[in-house]
């Protein structure tokens, strides 16, 4: 069995002064957009924390053993699956693993884009604790659905209560590994995939193993794992098909535009309701040339699910098509879409600074960045950020020592550095094969 202990042999750090060949970019550059801007990230990974945990019994002495963490814990928060959820509360409304079941799946529909459903998680948890409080499926959600908001301390809060008391409880380590390496403890969140590996390795901790090596700059390794994590979700449609979305987006970066379409075709095959895979076609569609299709998909896209990462897209293909009205336009419903994000209680300073560093307000972005910085001080992601804010707003010695930061791991890019980057990834003046 692989073990996280091989993650990092091998790997030589870019130093901060060094240019990537061919690229023509300072060492300021981004490593890449995390989170909303791109599927790939923990916070999307968490989806899987239950998958291979049927039942979870509660720590309380006087609460019902074999309560569920969710009937949704595999797949994603499909449309049916919380309609059936909610008519079994409106059922019975006392009946609390249906609550936590249904907390959870909203959870994940926050995730895959609909930021309304964050508010209808916390409800559904909060009536859960009105019954029996402080069970811990109703904290591993809790802890779930602060992961979808990006609100990581609070998540490894949460999963260290319920590790405290059962602490062979994959579902709680699973959350507090994800809580960690969003915090930027890497360490720490090495030791925790270390006892998951350990165990029975399943889908969860698979897909992990690969967000934890494509971290540390090893991106054949991440893809071997996800490939794994594919094998163990097989069995369970939904599953399969977010892993084989996440997988695409791992041979997109590797510069394989064919293999990933592929994923991406199978994952929408097996859930054609997932945002993830139609905006990894259009990514495709572009680094192909074929421009006009990918402004086809993302209007269809963005039609159904306003995701800021597939309209800051949509608004540099416009961009490059020459079409400066239509792109104002997409930057605009970005704006929004942040902003409806935020107010679904999503901590979206990272990832709006981003975006404004390269399409808005550079001082708002340096003020963004430092503020995402200062709340997670040792993700790379979050000084990569900051690094590129400054690197726009002129400061070119803060953007090189923050640089240096971001990138201690050799972590492989998995978003966008410039309009031209956002087309060729990885700083190719050509599409891939």
């Amino acid at each position: 069995m692989t073990t996280t202990a091989e993650v990092t042999e091998g790997i030589d750090p870019i130093e901060p002064g060094e240019r990537e060949s061919g690229s023509g970019r300072t060492p300021a550059r981004r490593l890449g957009a995390t989170l909303i801007l791109v599927a790939m990230g923990a916070f999307a990974i968490a989806r899987f924390v239950s998958v291979d945990t049927a039942t979870l019994a509660s720590s309380r002495p006087d609460a019902p053993s074999g309560t569920p963490v969710g009937a949704v814990a595999s797949g994603g928060a499909a449309a049916n699956d919380i309609a059936s959820l909610e008519r079994r509360v409106a059922r019975r409304p006392d009946d609390i693993a249906a609550l936590q079941a249904l907390g959870v799946a909203y959870a994940r529909g926050a995730a895959n884009g609909d930021p309304t459903y964050n508010d209808r998680s916390q409800q559904a948890f909060d009536r859960a604790d009105a019954i029996r409080p402080g069970q811990d499926a109703t904290l591993v959600g809790r802890g779930l659905l602060a992961l979808s908001r990006h609100q990581f301390g609070e998540a490894r809060e949460l999963a260290d209560r319920v590790i405290e008391n059962n602490p062979d409880l994959d579902a709680a380590r699973l959350v507090r590994f994800d809580a960690l390496v969003e915090l930027g403890h890497y360490d720490e969140a090495e030791t925790e995939l270390e006892v998951l590996l350990r165990r029975e390795p399943g889908l969860p901790a698979f897909a992990r193993l690969s967000y934890f090596r494509q971290i540390h700059g090893d991106l054949d390794g991440a893809i071997e794992a996800m490939r794994q994590a594919a094998t163990a979700g097989e069995s369970n449609a939904a599953d399969e098909a977010e892993v084989r979305s996440l997988l695409g987006d791992l041979l997109y970066l590797r510069g394989d535009a064919s293999g990933a379409a592929i994923e991406y075709e199978q994952a929408l095959e097996l859930r054609p309701d997932l945002s993830g895979p139609r905006l990894g076609l259009a990514r495709v569609d572009v680094v192909r040339g074929d421009l006009d299709a990918a402004v086809m998909r993302l209007d269809e896209l963005t039609a159904a699910v306003p995701l800021p990462a597939a309209l800051s897209l949509l608004g540099e293909v416009h961009t490059s098509l020459g079409d400066t009205e239509a792109a104002d336009a997409a930057f605009d419903r970005t704006r929004q879409a942040f902003r409806a994000l935020a107010d679904g209680g999503e901590v979206v300073d990272l990832e709006l600074a981003v975006f404004e560093a390269e399409h808005g307000d550079p001082q708002l972005a340096l003020t963004l960045a430092r503020r995402a910085f200062d709340i997670r001080r040792d993700n790379v992601f979050t000084a990569d950020a900051l690094a590129w804010a400054h690197h726009v707003s002129g400061n070119e010695g803060e953007a090189t020592r923050y640089a240096a930061l971001a990138r201690r791991l050799g972590t492989v890019e998995r978003g966008v550095l410039s309009r031209s980057a956002t087309l060729f990834p990885n700083g190719r003046t050509a599409p891939p094969r």
